[in-house]
Order: C-alpha cells, then sequence, then structure tokens
C-alpha cells in the first residue's frame, strides 16, 4: 500500500508475497534471452542468492545491468552486500539522496563520485533540486520541472524508465535524465502510479521535440 501525506509525500505498507518464495534455483540463463536490460530493485536484497545469481546471469548473457537501491533502510541493512553487487555485476545504479548518504556516508555532490567508481553510470535523484548523473568522468545536472505535486509514488520508476528509455534509443545521459526528468515529473501530478493515455500522448510528443531540439551541454 502507498500511504500519501498531507505534503504529496508517499511511504509504502510492503507485503511481498510470492516473491517470497523466490529463490536462486527459479533464475535460469534462459530467461534473459531476447532482452537487452536487467533492472531490479532492491526490496529482495536481503535474498543475497536470488539476487547475486540474477545480476551474474545477466552479465552473463549480455545485457546491460541496472540496480535501484530502493529505500534507504534495505541499503542501510545490506550495505556491504550492495558495494560488492554495484562493484562486480552493475552498470546503471539509481538512487535518491537518503540512499546515496546510507550506502556512502555522503550528501550527493560527494556519494555521485563513489557510486559512478563503482559502475559506469550513477544517478541520484533529488527531488525538486532535480537529479546528477555521472558515467566517467562526465556528469551532467538535471534541474527539476515545475509541478502541481499531488502524489511522489511513481516517481523513481518513471524517472528510470524515461532514463532508460534515452540510453535505449542511444540519447546521451543528459537527454536521457531529461526524459526521465519529464516523466517523473507527470506521474506525480495524478493520484497513484497511473497516467492516462492522453497524457502518455502528450509525453511521447514532447520527448519528440526534446530529441529534434536536445538541450545543450
Amino acid at each position: 500500500m502507498a500511504l500519501i501525506d498531507p505534503a504529496s509525500e508517499r511511504t509504502f505498507a510492503t507485503f511481498l508475497g510470492a516473491a517470497n518464495e523466490l529463490s536462486a534455483d527459479d533464475i535460469t540463463l534462459d530467461l534473459y534471452k531476447g532482452y537487452h536490460y536487467f533492472y531490479a530493485e532492491g526490496y529482495l536484497v536481503q535474498n543475497t542468492q536470488l539476487i547475486e545469481k540474477a545480476f551474474r546471469l545477466a552479465k552473463n548473457a549480455g545485457l546491460r545491468t541496472c540496480l535501484d537501491l530502493a529505500s534507504y533502510n534495505v541499503v542501510e541493512s545490506q550495505r556491504d552486500f550492495l558495494l560488492t553487487l554495484l562493484r562486480k555485476y552493475v552498470d546503471i545504479a539509481f538512487a535518491n539522496e537518503e540512499e546515496a548518504r546510507a550506502l556512502t556516508g555522503k550528501n550527493p555532490e560527494e556519494a555521485i563520485h563513489q557510486i559512478s567508481g563503482l559502475c559506469n553510470i550513477a544517478i541520484i535523484k533529488m527531488g525538486g533540486k532535480g537529479s546528477v548523473i555521472q558515467s566517467g568522468k562526465n556528469q551532467v545536472r538535471i534541474h527539476s520541472l515545475p509541478v502541481n505535486l499531488k502524489d511522489t509514488t511513481g516517481a523513481g520508476d518513471l524517472y528510470a524508465s524515461g532514463f532508460l528509455y534515452g540510453l535505449g534509443k542511444k540519447y546521451d545521459i543528459k537527454l536521457s535524465g531529461e526524459i526521465g526528468t519529464l516523466l517523473a515529473s507527470r506521474v506525480i501530478e495524478t493520484i497513484g502510479a497511473k497516467m492516462d493515455e492522453k497524457t502518455w500522448q502528450l509525453l511521447q510528443n514532447q520527448i519528440q521535440s526534446m530529441n529534434l531540439n536536445p538541450s545543450p551541454e
């Protein structure tokens, strides 16, 4: 359940259900056939054998691997494992400010350097302060957009989906981050994590325009 407070911030009451029954034995190499990206979030990270095998097989299958750190308390409880996972298997890491601080003990400006040193691309999302993305020595800042905030549910997921869409289209990290920001800014203007078809059509038109007129570095 997603619980929304009067300031439109959300928290989750999480029930993992059947996901609790997953084991490393359920993950086989053939599951990765036909795909280019593997994306996972951290809510099952306590099952270290499952998560490690899922990422290891994804790398063996040639997929680009992505990890969303999910929650600062998850990061705090599994910090050493996550650091190892990032170093060995993760190409793209997503975190918010709290998760980045739980992982590194540092503020976003310092944490982005440490996390990007462990994987190929690191993204730290900072809500109304935008986001910062680093790949190697290339760092870009993405500004937030004006919003009519109603519910932050889905903001991180929509940011990640927009960013990965951009990468899949061979866009650079700045344009990909701007697409992620656009999607995240629109989903928080509605209650829940789903947007209607009219909104999606408007977003598709905006993304097409962004691609034709990419922002200068």
